[in-house]
């Protein structure tokens, strides 16, 4: 598993492990996102047994599905939402863990940050924003 700062208390990757999820807890997370929908791909853990793992690990656990590129206004005002009251240490995830990074770049433009410096973040993360700086606009 590849996981990725953004910033202080906020990680994200692709597809958990049970042993890393199990990792990310001893490593103190508190909080996992799951970006993902489910029956993207066939064999992946589904929601609810995500909730049921993060549930018996202790970790705080959300599911706010989204399909990649196809960001609406409600999702990430949900992810804002979600972001305002999740204890940190927080994991999110996704199939590769872009649009982890996209919704919270979205949800970070929402919450008034500097577009420019959240520009930055995505290139020292090497996350394609080619289709996608517009809607940061």
């Amino acid at each position: 598993m590849t996981i990725r700062q953004l910033v202080e208390g906020v990680t994200v990757s692709g597809p958990l492990s049970d042993e890393e999820l199990t990792t990310l807890k001893n490593n103190n997370v508190k909080t996992l996102i799951n970006v993902r929908p489910d029956a993207e791909e066939v064999g992946q853990k589904t929601h609810p047994e995500w909730q049921q793992q993060a549930q018996e690990l202790g970790l705080a656990y959300h599911f706010l599905p989204v399909t990649s590129g196809q960001y609406s206004l409600d999702q990430v005002q949900q992810f804002v939402a979600i972001l305002q009251q999740a204890e940190q240490p927080t994991h999110m995830f996704c199939r590769t863990g872009t649009r982890a990074i996209h919704l919270w770049l979205l949800a970070q433009v929402e919450l008034g940050a500097d577009v420019i410096e959240l520009q930055h973040l995505a290139d020292q993360h090497n996350v394609p924003l080619a289709d996608f700086v517009e809607k940061l606009d």
